[in-house]
């Protein structure tokens, strides 16, 4: 009989920030400097590209838990069988994987394209483009420079409540085996060998 229970808790940090290549940025957006929105206007552009690393957005974290448990039961010996003796050995084992992932911090994209596709909103503030993403709550994003990020914009793409994965697999295997020696020949004892496993998973 084998009894084994084993938990398992990492954290992985991949490099911080969330590299965003080939942004398409419109230039009639708030947080484009007037010295990029007079340039759109000279060469007659409405949008350009950019990409950023959003190095002030922090680590994302990774947390996994993984549980085992697994029970194993065995038995083998030998027996006398119309005077022959036969060996065999059995065992039946039962186990359990339990898998939990969750990922905070992490950027979810259609809120971060959504967040960084800015206009002016009533009274000189500014608001998100897609009237859809603002009544989800969106918050603008300002990308463009070195500057302090709004909490209320990096709540909205890194919500609280990341992605998340639950996963549990079973495995059953159950096995016998018998051997003996029930015949005799001119080149010496014949062997006999037999077995049945069975396994869902």
């Amino acid at each position: 009989l084998s009894i084994n229970f084993s938990q398992v808790h990492s954290l992985n940090q991949p490099p911080f920030g969330a590299e965003r290549l080939g942004l398409t940025i419109q230039c009639e957006n708030p947080f484009v400097p007037a010295a990029i929105r007079t340039a759109c206007v000279n060469n007659n552009i409405t949008s350009f590209q950019m990409g950023t690393s959003n190095g002030a957005f922090g680590p994302i974290d990774v947390n996994v838990k993984r549980e085992q448990e697994r029970f194993v039961l065995g038995a083998n010996g030998s027996r006398e069988v119309f005077g022959t003796s036969w060996s065999y050995d059995a065992y039946y084992a039962y186990g359990v994987n339990r898998i939990s992932i969750d990922v905070d911090n992490i950027t979810l994209t259609p809120r971060y394209n959504a967040a960084i596709d800015a206009i002016a909103g009533p009274n000189g503030t500014v608001i998100c483009r897609d009237p859809i993403a603002r009544a989800a709550g969106c918050v603008p994003l300002n990308i463009i420079g070195n500057v302090t990020q709004d909490p209320a914009a990096l709540a909205y793409v890194m919500p609280a409540n990341g992605p998340r994965q639950r996963s549990k697999q079973n495995q059953s295997v159950a096995a016998f085996n018998v051997t003996g020696e029930p015949l005799q020949s001119w080149a010496g004892p014949v062997a006999i060998a037999a077995g049945l496993e069975w396994r869902e998973e």
